[in-house]
């Protein structure tokens, strides 16, 4: 089967929006617990008010990184150019066709015992 070009998929919009929510909750947690942890380490660790900021601005770059990675891999995603009922619809298929592979293997089986007897 051959495989769709790119100029031809068209974006999922609604898919869009709720990734980049999701990059926008991530991004907040990231970065509070960038804060809030280099925070704790530095009273846990004597740290005065410089080395504070200094775990702070360590644990923050982390969390840049964090966040490049997870918005760099959104467009690999392939909900985004696919319209959710296509996604929900190919669901459906690829779970009858394994319920119907399940029978067929349980019927083959009982015919097998069947035929032992």
């Amino acid at each position: 089967m051959n495989a769709p070009s790119s100029s031809s998929r068209q974006i999922a919009w609604p898919s869009v929006i709720t990734v980049i929510s999701a990059a926008i909750l991530i991004g907040a947690e990231v970065f509070g617990a960038a804060f809030a942890g280099g925070w704790a380490l530095a009273i846990l660790f004597g740290l005065g008010d410089q080395g504070t900021h200094i775990l702070q601005a360590v644990l923050f770059a982390l969390g840049v990184l964090v966040m490049t990675a997870f918005i760099r891999g959104g467009p690999a995603c392939r909900a985004l150019h696919e319209a959710p009922l296509t996604l929900r619809v190919r669901e459906r298929r690829a779970h009858e066709a394994s319920r119907l592979n399940a029978r067929s293997s349980s019927a083959a089986l009982a015919q097998h015992r069947a035929s032992r007897c």
